[in-house]
């Protein structure tokens, strides 16, 4: 089973994207603070991440960081609203795969999520071989 962890500051934008990928068969961890974020890490280990890069606290930046060190084979897409080109090669050079700026189109970040959960397939398929 896929699991995916969604972080936002926004618990409406959380929450929305928790049910909508929930209804297409995902399990999904949505929380709103980078200490939920790594506790999930910890306990669910989970291959798809969501991250929003601005949070008090733990940044998704220092997430993302967190989770590659742990599973260096963890997709990441990461969301903000700072269209920042040094923050976009900070997240690429932390292993984020896809940024988004917010606003975003939901289906936009769908075809991103199949896309990694397509790879992460892949890469256990090849794996278990």
């Amino acid at each position: 089973m896929i699991k995916i962890l969604i972080l936002d500051d926004e618990k409406g934008l959380c929450d929305q994207l928790k049910k909508y990928f929930r209804r297409r068969g995902y399990t999904v961890f949505a929380v709103t603070s980078g200490k939920e974020a790594l506790s999930v890490l910890k306990k669910e280990s989970p291959q798809i991440l969501v991250l929003d890069i601005r949070m008090d606290g733990i940044s998704g930046l220092d997430v993302l960081k967190k989770a590659k060190e742990d599973n260096p084979k963890a997709k990441a897409v990461m969301i903000t609203g700072l269209d920042d080109e040094a923050t976009k090669k900070q997240a690429k050079q932390l292993g984020a795969d896809e940024y988004l700026t917010k606003p975003f189109s939901y289906d936009v970040l769908e075809r991103l999520v199949i896309h990694k959960v397509n790879e992460v397939l892949n890469d256990e398929e090849t794996q278990n071989k």
